[in-house]
């Protein structure tokens, strides 16, 4: 097998598994701490870089390798990412002979599945590892550990110990093959989305009375973003609303999120710390692959006179037309310019000027939104009391800070949503938290004022009546 591995260009081993699983984890660090002392290459999909296209560079990671494993538990299809992965690695195999496939079975999954199931994957994969729960992992592990130095290294370059010289082109453009492989496959992982979207609904006794489960992270820092967003994506969280402040030079991220748990043929794809032009570049793939921006907010960081971004895509059946971003503007000329359809605004300063960008749609009709801004809290509230009489929701607030340290609000309410929303302003971090507790209590937006109240973040709370969700 060794003189077929030599043909990829990428990484040794590509490490499948859900992060979120402890035995699946421990799997893997044993597998990664043996791949460290052979020198082995490896990438794992624990390894997630949000602040870059990782949507498109994952599976160019996973083409391009010598050998996949996915390490196979009972919570292997509670994560879509999982099967996701592994769609691209069969495909690709099933064409070019790479990556080549080892499963690693663990003994709670071979408890829960069918024998036929087993006997199918050990006949389709010969390297198919079953774990022993009767001996230590690492002693059932040896006999994938030796595969994968058969398969990678001949004798001969193993006796040499050359390992040095051996590079890893994982990193070069995409040839024109590679480019057709990856377009054709995401029409295939929008039918696997469908599929196990399905099968999630089928093994559901009551499916239409399933619940969904409202939940909220208030003010994550920056540095630990990274970390949450890694439990979003493996727990198929449904992200419906985030907001970002900077309080003494450091960022934080409110979020609020469904957990059902339920695919509902759709998939969610999130990114931050984007540059403008990575931002713009971005969205333009994202669009050519069926997502559609739905949520955005922007930040500065310390001595760096820049926007940067965080955004949440989403790719569902409805996709027809997509959502399209203003880039900003200096607030007198914003002022100025026709916004129509707005759907999401966000302020911001930067070297002393006030900029707005937007977010807009190309469905339903402008008349049915509307949008204000420069609102004191007073004004907010007589302003949303009269959108309420005309039936209008808020669907969009976000606080920004003026040159002289006071605040603003900007708003936006529409027709087009059902239900009512209701505004508390001012709240402190104590005072929201005890709000969110009330079991009526349905949360749509949460917007950090970016300040302190007697030491406490200070936060305005939109909440949905009649049960509706946003």
């Amino acid at each position: 097998m060794s003189h077929v591995a030599h043909a990829a260009c990428g990484v040794d081993v590509f490490l499948c598994f859900n992060p979120q699983s402890t035995q699946c984890s421990s799997v893997a660090t044993i597998i990664q701490q043996h791949c460290s002392k052979q020198e082995i290459i490896y990438l794992a999909s624990d390894n997630i870089d949000f602040t870059t296209n990782w949507y498109e560079l994952i599976p160019i990671q996973i083409l391009r390798s010598k050998i996949f494993i996915p390490i196979i538990d009972e919570q292997w299809y509670s994560s879509f990412w999982c099967s996701w992965m592994l769609l691209f690695a069969l495909e690709h195999e099933s064409r070019y002979s790479l990556p080549l496939i080892m499963p690693v079975i663990l003994p709670s999954y071979g408890e829960r599945a069918s024998e036929a199931l087993i006997t199918k994957l050990t006949k389709k994969y010969k390297a198919t590892i079953i774990l022993n729960e009767h001996e230590p992992i690492k002693q059932s592990l040896e006999p994938l550990f030796k595969l994968i130095e058969l398969t990678i290294h001949t004798p001969e370059w193993l006796s040499k110990s050359d390992k040095s010289k051996r590079h890893v082109d994982s990193e070069r453009p995409l040839t024109s093959d590679e480019f057709e492989f990856l377009n054709e496959i995401r029409h295939k992982e929008i039918s696997l989305m469908k599929e196990l979207s399905l099968q999630q609904e089928q093994k559901l006794s009551h499916p239409k009375k399933s619940s969904t489960n409202q939940h909220v992270a208030l003010s994550i820092p920056y540095e630990q973003l990274s970390t949450f967003l890694f439990s979003v994506m493996y727990e198929n969280f449904h992200l419906i609303w985030f907001d970002v402040v900077t309080i003494d030079q450091r960022h934080y991220f409110t979020f609020i999120w469904n957990d059902n748990h339920l695919f509902q043929n759709r998939t969610s794809v999130l990114f931050y710390d984007l540059n403008p032009a990575q931002f713009h570049e971005i969205t333009l793939k994202m669009n050519r692959y069926e997502f559609d921006l739905i949520h955005f907010d922007v930040y500065c960081h310390r001595n760096v006179n820049m926007f940067h971004y965080i955004c949440l895509f989403l790719r569902h059946d409805l996709n027809k037309l997509f959502n399209k971003l203003h880039t900003p503007i200096i607030s007198h000329r914003w002022i100025n310019e026709s916004k129509p359809n707005a759907v999401n605004i966000r302020p911001l300063l930067l070297c002393g000027n006030l900029y707005y960008s937007n977010l807009f749609t190309f469905k339903g009709y402008d008349h049915n939104r509307y949008h204000r801004i420069n609102l004191t809290d007073s004004e907010l509230l007589e302003e949303h009391t009269k959108a309420l009489i005309d039936n209008f929701k808020l669907v969009d607030l976000k606080v920004y800070h003026l040159h002289n340290g006071d605040y603003r609000f900007v708003a936006l309410w529409t027709k087009e949503q059902e239900g009512s929303s209701i505004v508390l302003l001012g709240l402190t971090y104590d005072e929201l938290t005890e709000r969110l507790k009330e079991k009526q209590i349905r949360p749509s937006i949460i917007t950090n004022y970016g300040l302190l109240v007697d030491g406490q973040q200070c936060f305005a709370l939109v909440c949905n009546q009649y049960e509706t969700i946003r």
